[in-house]
């Protein structure tokens, strides 16, 4: 048997699954207010976040907390009953966190949020779903795997030992990558600040609007510009690297450097590299 408050068909079909040794899920519920431009946090570790907008003044949400996959039976259930969720504020801003026992049981939200909003998100062992917002997203993942859609505004987010899809990104992005496992961007616009550590990221249709400096290392870089847009490229890597371009700027010191600007110039992209390569280009 399980508990569970009122929810909709979709979510009580996955709550009647079979749990191991017979202990029991939690469900959680909750909707706060929250204006447009308030501030929304969430805290948790070990679980799932699936976190989209929508066009209310509140935040609603939704959880299941399960035990976790090595326990079962009465020692499954007091980790279960030891983990709770605690929401805090309301109107201006709101706080959402996990609280564990000795040993955690996962938590699984569904979160609907106004899509104008500041997120201060720090998030551990929970892969996440971002889909819809703007604002200041302030965004610190461990152990995580990030997919993001449709994101505008100030954008930070830091990511050690996960991996990050992001899709229709745009204003102010500020990425600090370690040991990312995989890293995909598509239709990016804006500034960017990139700083990739023994990560290796692939971005694609890339459009540049402020001055932007990537750097890595210990990975590789695949980056295509969105073509005809006015841009000054500078690229430098060490002799432990690979530099490729086909944009029609000049090569220097055997190889290692590019300069140049397209299209008469615009915002400066400078890109550093050590112990990696970059490959350059247009789609």
């Amino acid at each position: 048997m399980l508990r569970q408050c009122r929810l909709p068909v979709s979510l009580l079909l996955v709550f009647f699954w079979p749990v191991p040794g017979g202990a029991q899920d939690k469900t959680f519920e909750a909707v706060v207010s929250l204006e447009p431009l308030g501030r929304l946090a969430l805290e948790t570790g070990r679980g799932t976040v699936r976190l989209t907008s929508w066009d209310r003044a509140t935040v609603d949400i939704q959880a299941r907390i399960s035990p976790p996959m090595a326990v079962d039976g009465d020692e499954g259930q007091r980790s279960v009953d030891g983990t709770t969720i605690e929401v805090r504020g309301r109107r201006r801003s709101v706080r959402i966190r996990s609280v564990y026992s000795a040993l955690p049981a996962p938590v699984h939200y569904e979160i609907r949020a106004p899509r104008e909003v500041d997120l201060d998100l720090t998030i551990d062992r929970s892969d996440t779903l971002l889909d819809g917002f703007e604002g200041r997203l302030l965004l610190q993942f461990d152990r995580s795997d990030l997919t993001a859609n449709d994101l505008t505004g100030t954008i930070v987010l830091d990511l050690d030992r996960g991996a990050f899809h992001g899709v229709d990104l745009s204003g102010a992005i500020s990425l600090g990558l370690d040991r990312g496992q995989s890293v995909v961007l598509e239709r990016v616009r804006g500034s960017l600040q990139f700083d990739l550590d023994r990560t290796s990221a692939t971005m694609r249709e890339v459009q540049i609007d402020g001055d932007s400096l990537i750097g890595i290392d210990r990975g590789d870089l695949e980056l295509q510009l969105v073509p005809g847009q006015a841009l000054t490229v500078e690229a430098d890597v060490t002799d432990r690297s690979d530099l490729s371009s086909d944009l029609p700027v000049t090569f220097q010191q055997g190889g290692r450097r590019l300069q140049g600007s397209l299209n008469g110039g615009g915002p400066s992209l400078k890109i550093t590299a050590d112990r990696g390569s970059i490959q350059l280009d247009t789609n």
